[in-house]
C-alpha cells in the first residue's frame, strides 16, 4: 500500500467538483513495474455516478490494462474460444519501456475496458 488516505479538504472537493463536505476513501497499491499500479477510490458519505457504462472509447484511458502471457498462441485461442472482441489484430508493436512486443488488444467481456495481452 502506497497510500491509503480520506479526502475530505474543501480544496480537494472543490478541484474533483464533489459536495463540500464530501469524504473520499482513496487507496493507491504500488507494484514492481512502471505499469503495475492499482488507484481505488471510495465514497464514504455521498452517491457517485456508476463509471461501468463509461469504460469504453474514448474514456477508457484510466481502465486500460496490459497483461504479459508467456504464450500469446494459446492466450489468442483462449481469446477466440471466449469471443471476445479484439480491438486490434496480433501484430509487432513498439511500446516504450518494452521495445517491440507481440501484441493483441481485446475488449474486456464484463467492463468493455481494453486489455492488452503480449509478450517479448
Amino acid at each position: 500500500m502506497l497510500i491509503d488516505e480520506v479526502l475530505s479538504s474543501p480544496e480537494q472537493n472543490k478541484f474533483l467538483n464533489l459536495p463540500n463536505d464530501a469524504r473520499t476513501a482513496v487507496k493507491f497499491i504500488q507494484g514492481n513495474h512502471m505499469f503495475g499500479k492499482t488507484a481505488l477510490s471510495q465514497p464514504l458519505n455521498y452517491d457517485c455516478h456508476d463509471l461501468t457504462h463509461d469504460a469504453k472509447a474514448p474514456n477508457i484511458g484510466y481502465i486500460a490494462q496490459m497483461f504479459e502471457v508467456e504464450d500469446l498462441d494459446s492466450a489468442e485461442k483462449i481469446c477466440h474460444k471466449l469471443n471476445l472482441e479484439f480491438v486490434s489484430p496480433r501484430d509487432k508493436y513498439f511500446f516504450p519501456a518494452f521495445g517491440e512486443i507481440n501484441a493483441m488488444n481485446v475488449r474486456n467481456p464484463g467492463s468493455g475496458a481494453l486489455q492488452i495481452i503480449f509478450n517479448r
